[in-house]
């Protein structure tokens, strides 16, 4: 086992496709699979759609890979649902460090998958699995177009998504859920170091973070078997470890991360970052009167023609 961590990815498979014992020695158990960055290395632009597709054709379906790493790596929903497709019955760890718009996208599909395992959990149907709702994600969010529609729009408050079970009459809890196993989930949105440093970041931008960390972990959470109706924050309410890490100077929660994995925090310290490059100076009482002020006199003739004067700026201020 110890020469395997000196092997990469494409030659695990590559061994694993050579005899029944070495396919059973890599995908039989999880200690092949036990090192960092092994499913997929960090910020790497080569991973692709095809390139994370053909490692899911090339791994069976075993409980050996524990532990699953999307870093930084340029995968659409459709890749990242077909990678948990293949894993989550097994995750016992997942770290999802993806773009704003990667993560808003994703979450759109849990929400999606969440409520059509809460209806047939509540139709005593046979749950689905990821890459059933992959296969047909327009008639799934048809069968539950109603809830969609009806979602509550404050991602912040930890029971909303509870309320809205309730409400159409679905369970809080799902009974066999796709991530049985999962016990840590890291989920932060990567931001590039550019952004905090220009002018572009806006209040809007953090909120679209904060939203998109929050979503994602309700629905993981209530993919992994939590009961939503349980605040998922609250000690001993959640048996997932989100990795909750604060920053120091205002207290708020770190929700992103840069380009080397570094925590950024995403609250007050960055809004008023945000707000001392986005905001111009406030006019003062002085810059007011300073408009009216008179022009400079010029020492030169006036003539006599022009005795009657035009009114003044000063003159319009006082009418």
């Amino acid at each position: 086992m110890y020469l395997f961590q000196f092997l990469c990815l494409d030659d695990r498979l590559r061994l694993g496709a050579t005899s029944q014992f070495f396919k059973q020695v890599i995908f039989d158990a999880s200690a092949p699979w036990d090192g960092d960055s092994i499913l997929f290395p960090p910020n790497d632009s080569r991973i692709t759609d095809s390139v994370a597709g053909y490692f899911m054709k090339s791994i069976p379906r075993s409980f050996a890979v524990t532990k699953l790493q999307l870093v930084g790596l340029p995968l659409t929903d459709t890749a990242i649902l077909g990678l948990l497709d293949r894993f989550a019955h097994a995750l016992e760890h997942i770290e999802l460090v993806l773009s704003p718009l990667q993560l808003s996208h994703l979450c759109d599909h849990l929400e999606a998958f969440s409520y059509n395992l809460a209806l047939l959990q509540s139709q005593n149907g046979i749950p689905h699995l990821f890459g059933e709702y992959v296969s047909d994600v327009h008639e799934a969010k048809q069968r539950v177009a109603r809830l969609l529609d009806a979602k509550e729009t404050s991602a912040s408050d930890e029971y909303s998504l509870a309320r809205l079970l309730s409400r159409f009459g679905l369970p809080t809890q799902l009974d066999d859920p796709p991530f049985e196993r999962l016990a840590v989930a890291n989920i932060r949105c990567l931001v590039q170091d550019s952004v905090f440093k220009s002018d572009r970041v806006r209040l809007v931008d953090l909120e679209v973070m904060n939203m998109a960390v929050t979503r994602a972990r309700r629905f993981v959470a209530y993919l992994a078997g939590h009961d939503v109706g349980w605040a998922i924050n609250r000690d001993g309410g959640c048996k997932i470890d989100f990795r909750l890490n604060k920053c120091e100077k205002c207290g708020s929660e770190y929700l992103a991360v840069d380009s080397s994995r570094s925590p950024m925090c995403t609250g007050p310290c960055a809004s008023d970052v945000t707000i001392n490059r986005r905001v111009k100076r406030k006019p003062t009482m002085e810059d007011s009167f300073s408009r009216y002020e008179p022009e400079p006199k010029h020492h030169h003739a006036v003539s006599p023609s022009s005795s009657r004067q035009e009114p003044t700026s000063l003159d319009h201020a006082r009418v």
